[in-house]
């Protein structure tokens, strides 16, 4: 049986002064896996017992994911539970996720 991820894929990656979240994702055949945070929620704000404001009305594109409907599972990366599942339609510049307001992380599981 061939892997179900083939390739690793990050440009939809964000740093520097104005990005509103990090992101990170595996792209495969039928399957992908991401990563999105709250660039404040870090271990520098947790240790300085620092407020993080929420991340509000972001986005994130993913690329490489087929044009089409895809399955979209939402995890709670504290909990390890899913929270939302959605049935999203990718266009030919791959999926865009509306995300939700973003006060830690999320980690998605997507697959078309």
């Amino acid at each position: 049986m061939p892997p179900l991820i083939d390739r690793v894929s990050v440009p939809a990656y964000l740093s520097g002064a104005g990005a509103a979240v990090r992101a990170y994702a595996l792209v495969g055949r039928s399957l992908a896996l991401a990563w999105v945070q709250n660039p404040d929620h870090c271990l520098r704000s947790l240790a300085g017992g620092q407020a993080v404001q929420p991340v509000r009305d972001a986005q994130v594109i993913v690329p490489g994911v087929p044009a089409g409907v895809c399955r979209v599972e939402w995890w709670d990366t504290q909990s390890g539970l899913v929270t939302r599942t959605d049935e999203l339609r990718a266009g030919n510049d791959g999926l865009t996720l509306e995300l939700p307001e973003l006060a830690t992380d999320v980690a998605l599981k997507i697959r078309w």
